[in-house]
């Protein structure tokens, strides 16, 4: 072994030391990422297991240098993953009951129920395809037999009655 290019003996390394060494710094980061605690707990306790099987195949290769960058990496992918797990389970009704926002959530969804009462139909539709169905412009335009500039101008005057009523 080269001086100064220390690496992790997977067989004899400690792992409640790395843990109490780097948790509060991915902790951190994930936090960064997720903006909720209790969805950055769960990532990191998952990064965690991955970062320590994939530390267990590698048996003697990875430099100990390299742990932060790479336990990043794993934090970054399995909160990828999760936010595309989430958006395919959720949709347009979900939201995080766990989180302090839940209600100030609820509350917003019910005032803009009521206020898209106040928009006309194509305006609704509009929004609809757009925002809860994430639709583009052109599968939008399509769906109503519009012309792209047309749902754009619809888009537009709808957003703006919206802020118009919040406001």
């Amino acid at each position: 072994m080269r001086k100064g290019r220390e690496t992790i003996c997977t067989a004899k390394f400690d792992w409640p030391q790395l843990w109490e060494q780097h948790s509060g710094e991915l902790l951190a980061y994930i936090l960064r990422l997720s903006g909720n605690r209790c969805d950055a707990e769960d990532i990191l306790q998952e990064t965690f297991l991955k970062g320590f099987v994939f530390l267990e195949l590698q048996e003697n290769t990875l430099q100990h240098n390299w742990i932060i960058p790479l336990f990043k990496r794993i934090a970054r992918n399995v909160y990828v993953d999760c936010r595309r797990k989430a958006r395919r389970d959720r949709g347009w009704d979900a939201f995080d009951n766990r989180t302090a926002d839940f209600v100030d959530h609820c509350m917003d969804k019910l005032e803009v129920s009521r206020l898209m009462d106040d928009l006309k139909c194509n305006e609704k539709k509009v929004i609809l395809y757009r925002f809860k169905y994430d639709f583009s412009i052109k599968d939008t335009a399509a769906l109503l037999n519009r012309s792209e500039g047309s749902v754009k101008m619809l888009h537009f005057r709808a957003l703006r009655k919206l802020r118009s009523l919040i406001s």
